[in-house]
Order: structure tokens, then C-alpha cells, then sequence
């Protein structure tokens, strides 16, 4: 079983798996994990010279992953957006001239005596105007709030989906470090092999030379001995290839030498499953709930105040021709009453992509369920494996012990005693390996369930 730290990934989830109520405050944070992200790899870029366990590795590899900026882009791209809808509640100020000529215009058609001098003034055909509006939102039916919520939701599911992509990255580092726990392993034995080795065919070339042992001993020693030299350049280069990839994942020289540590393994598992697959779906989910609201609030009264100042001819009095200044002050109210249906609709085609992204998350759900009872079940079997291993390991250093004091009396033959050997360090091999897969386990379990 495993146990799962609380880490900054964590709190990533627990921001995300929030309401929204306090946007800046979400932002705020998100970008101080951000800079966490950011301190932690580079302080801790000084211990790569000699060892390096696979936590810093991963920390690595994300911060030199391309999309690690991204967050941060993101975080500004939504305050901004959330900035502009802000916005909205100030004052809209606009200034407009005009100037026309009209061919008709309002006048008094009345015909009095030329006694009684009554002359009726008419507006001037020539008319120019320039004006001050000023529109101020009183009420907005909640748009304006619900713009917000729904934006923060878009940022949650944008960090989402970028969280999404370092669990892939993850998953690549977690391969390629333990399959140069396993290459290592292999050329330690190798080395331990070659030594134990050029031990007996020193001694035996001597019994060769007194006669003691037949020639053909030590030349199945030597046999044996290339044989593991190439094994020893087998791994080597497989290692060097993957260490090669890992260099290129964390943006980092390695070399063979760099020492790997192996994770601690732990006896308890968490089932508490936190993938960013499932999150994205409920971020997805929670937007679509936003976007009714804004919908709610779309089909609201609109309620708002106008001013105009100006300077024209006319001004406001339409008879006169001469220059004034003039202004209009006022309170309007809009309400579509009518949209036919658009609105409804629009909560149909919401209503049809919420039943899909319940089914996407039923299947996901499954598919993770499905994976996680394999990986308990490669758990169990490590477990199982090393167990005996100790045990066979035991038996084999045995029976090696026998066979060397037989061989060394003549009673057994060179190729049987070479195949004790290669039995016995094919024992301790596998149960390096099965250490170390035993691990890789643990870890992909760890993967499986979201959890750092």
C-alpha cells in the first residue's frame, strides 16, 4: 500500500474543484503555485550533479517542459478577460459630430395680413452638432457577474487541461528513469559477475599450468567472461539511450555515472482518485451550469442611465439658427421580450452536452477503474516475487558455495559450475529487478490515481 503526500498539485485540484465565488482570489493563488513550480526547480538544480530521485526529476521535466509558461499565460490571459467584463460597470462615454445640409425643414405655414408683421421663424437647412453621451449600466440582470464565474471556470479547465499534459509527461519520466534502475542493476551485476570471474581464472590458469585442471576449465571461464563483456556493453548502451532521453526531458546533462535513487516504497494505498481527466470533466460540467445562468440573466431587464451635452445649430430648439449649447439627461429600461424560443434552445443544446459529458466521465471512470485494479495487481505480484526471490537467492548462494569446493576437487565440470554461477547472479538479477518493478508499481499506481 501507498501513501499520497499533500503536495502543490493537490492544491492545484482543490482550487479547481471549487465554486468560483472569489475569482481574484482563485488567481492570486494560482499564480503564487506558479512561482512555487519555479523556485522549487531551480533550487533544487544543484543536487543534479550527483544523484537524482525521481520526484526531482519529474520537477524537472516539468519545468522544462514547452507548456510550462503556459500557466502563467493563462492566469494573465483570464484577468484580463475578467477585467474587461469589469469593465462594463463604467461609465460609456462617446464623442460624436455632425454636420448635414436637409432640403426640408420644419416651418409655420400660416398666411396673416402683411399689416400684423408676423413673421414665423424656420430651421436652418444647414445643421451642425458635436455631443458628449454618456451611457452608465444600473442593472445588467447579473451578465456581468455570471460572465465572471464563467470565466473563471474556462481558466480552471484551461489549467486542467495543462495539467493533463504533464501526467503524460510524468508517465514518460517515470518509464525511462526505472528503465535505467533496471539498466544499472544489470551492469552492476555484470561488473560483480566479470570480477568473481577473472578471480577463479587466475586461479585456475595456475592449476592448468600445474597440471591440477583440464585446459578446457579455464577456457570456458574466458568463454564466460567475453560473454559478460558483452553483456556489460549491452547494457551500457541502452543506458547511455536512455539517459539520453531523460536529459532531454528535464533539460539537464546525465551521464551512465549519475546515480538514480531508488523510491522508497510504502505499505499503504490511497483510493481517493484525483486524475485530471475526471476533473476536466467537471470543470466542463460546472461551465455548462455557468452558461445557464448567463442565459437566466441574458433574458433579464436591462436598466441604465444617459446623458448627451452639446454645442450646435440648432440646439435643442429646432426653429432656431444659431449656435447653443444643450444637453438631455434620462433613465432607459430594455427587455427582450420576445427572442422565439432562441433562448430554449440554447438550453436544449446545453441540456444534449451535459448527458455526453456524463457519458465520457462514466467511460473514463470505468477505463481508470479497469487500470487501477491491474496495477493492485502488479503490486501483489511484485510483492510476491521478491518474497521468493530472498528466498531463492538464499538457495542459490548455497549451492554455489557447494559447487565451488567440487570444482575446486575436481568433481564437478567446468560448464556445470559456470552454470551454477550464472544461476546464482541470475537469482540476485532478478530480484533487483523485481525491487525495482516492484517500485515502478507503486509509482504507476500513484500515476493512475492523479496523485503526487
Amino acid at each position: 500500500m501507498i501513501h499520497l503526500n499533500y503536495t502543490p498539485t493537490r492544491i492545484f485540484q482543490n482550487y479547481c474543484a471549487s465554486d468560483g465565488a472569489d475569482w481574484l482570489n482563485f488567481i492570486k493563488k494560482m499564480r503564487l503555485i506558479a512561482f512555487i513550480f519555479i523556485t522549487y526547480a531551480i533550487t533544487n538544480n544543484t543536487v543534479l550533479a550527483d544523484s537524482l530521485s525521481l520526484e526531482q526529476c519529474q520537477s524537472f521535466a516539468r519545468s522544462a517542459a514547452p507548456n510550462f509558461n503556459e500557466i502563467d499565460l493563462v492566469i494573465s490571459k483570464s484577468q484580463l478577460t475578467i477585467r474587461n467584463i469589469s469593465s462594463g460597470w463604467l461609465p460609456r462615454i462617446d464623442l460624436n459630430g455632425q454636420a448635414s445640409y436637409q432640403s426640408d425643414v420644419t416651418g409655420i405655414d400660416a398666411n396673416f395680413p402683411p399689416s400684423m408683421n408676423i413673421d414665423f421663424p424656420t430651421a436652418p437647412h444647414e445643421q451642425f452638432k458635436i455631443y458628449l453621451d454618456v451611457n452608465q449600466t444600473i442593472y445588467d440582470g447579473g451578465i456581468s457577474k455570471s460572465r465572471k464565474q464563467l470565466e473563471l471556470l474556462s481558466l480552471q479547465t484551461e489549467l486542467t487541461d495543462v495539467e493533463i499534459q504533464f501526467q503524460k509527461i510524468r508517465e514518460n519520466i517515470n518509464r525511462f528513469y526505472y528503465s535505467a534502475l533496471i539498466l544499472k542493476a544489470g551492469i552492476e551485476i555484470s561488473k560483480a559477475t566479470l570480477k568473481d570471474l577473472q578471480n577463479r581464472e587466475r586461479a585456475i590458469q595456475s592449476k592448468v599450468l600445474n597440471g591440477v585442471s583440464l585446459a578446457m576449465n579455464l577456457s570456458l571461464l574466458q568463454a564466460e567472461i567475453i560473454i559478460t563483456k558483452q553483456r556489460s556493453i549491452e547494457f551500457e548502451s541502452d543506458l547511455d539511450a536512455v539517459m539520453k532521453i531523460l536529459s532531454r526531458f528535464i533539460n539537464k546533462e546525465l551521464s551512465n555515472t549519475t546515480e538514480l535513487l531508488l523510491p522508497q516504497t510504502i505499505n499503504t494505498v490511497s483510493d481517493s482518485i484525483v486524475r485530471p481527466e475526471l476533473m476536466l470533466c467537471t470543470m466542463q460540467q460546472n461551465r455548462l451550469t455557468a452558461t445557464v445562468k448567463l442565459l437566466n440573466a441574458q433574458r433579464m431587464p436591462k436598466l441604465f442611465a444617459f446623458a448627451q451635452a452639446g454645442y450646435g445649430k440648432p440646439g435643442l430648439n429646432m426653429l432656431s439658427d444659431k449656435f447653443d449649447n444643450y444637453y438631455i439627461i434620462g433613465a432607459g429600461l430594455k427587455w427582450n421580450l420576445i427572442d422565439w424560443h432562441s433562448n430554449y434552445r440554447e438550453r436544449q443544446i446545453l441540456n444534449i452536452q451535459r448527458e455526453i459529458l456524463n457519458q465520457r466521465k462514466a467511460t473514463a471512470e470505468q477505463n481508470i477503474q479497469i487500470d487501477l485494479d491491474n496495477k493492485k495487481s502488479e503490486i501483489r505480484k511484485y510483492n510476491e516475487l521478491v518474497k521468493s526471490d530472498y528466498e531463492l537467492l538464499q538457495i542459490r548462494n548455497g549451492i554455489l558455495r557447494q559447487a565451488d569446493v567440487q570444482f575446486e576437487n575436481g568433481s564437478l565440470t567446468g560448464s556445470d559450475f559456470i552454470s551454477e554461477i550464472y544461476a546464482r547472479n541470475q537469482a540476485e538479477l532478478n530480484l533487483r529487478m523485481h525491487i525495482i518493478q516492484q517500485s515502478q508499481a507503486i509509482e504507476a499506481y500513484r500515476v493512475a490515481l492523479g496523485d503526487r
